[in-house]
């Protein structure tokens, strides 16, 4: 599987493929993951880095569907699923916030002229701990992008 995976992404070096792999899934996650468009075993990634997120944050597949139509749920266990899905491709600094500069680069480029100033707009969203701020964060990169956004 991460064979085919590396070719759908261009990857000649075994030892970056697995960040870069990493990298590609949050992407899709975060940017633009339409599941119709992605390649099965790009799917079964952002499926796995799914249920970890579901497995550390305990956050139910309700919430998570709610927050697909634009409600965020209020939820600890949502706002730490947000932070594990910004935390797993090292998208946060040691201080809890976003690293825009790296949120920014991994965009693919057919999405960065969509995604490149929401995100600058919005920066970090700072909260009361680490998983509102992600929350607040996504929140805002989503009432900036409602058409393109999409929650794994």
């Amino acid at each position: 599987m991460l064979e085919t995976i590396a070719k759908c992404l261009c990857i000649r070096s075994t030892e970056t493929m697995m960040i870069k792999i990493g990298i590609f899934v949050i992407a899709l996650v975060l940017f633009e993951a339409q599941a119709k468009d992605i390649h099965p075993d790009l799917q079964e990634l952002a499926d796995d880095l799914h249920n970890k997120c579901v497995s550390e944050s305990g956050v139910t597949e309700e919430m998570i569907s709610t927050a697909r139509t634009g409600q965020f749920p209020e939820d600890q266990t949502f706002k730490c699923y947000l932070k594990c899905l910004y935390d797993t491709p090292k998208l946060l600094h040691e201080d809890g916030t976003i690293n825009i500069e790296a949120a920014i680069e991994i965009i693919p480029d057919s999405l960065k002229n969509i995604y490149s100033e929401p995100i600058k707009k919005c920066g970090t969203q700072m909260g009361t701990d680490i998983c509102d701020t992600c929350f607040k964060t996504a929140h805002c990169i989503f009432m900036n992008t409602k058409e393109h956004f999409y929650l794994i």
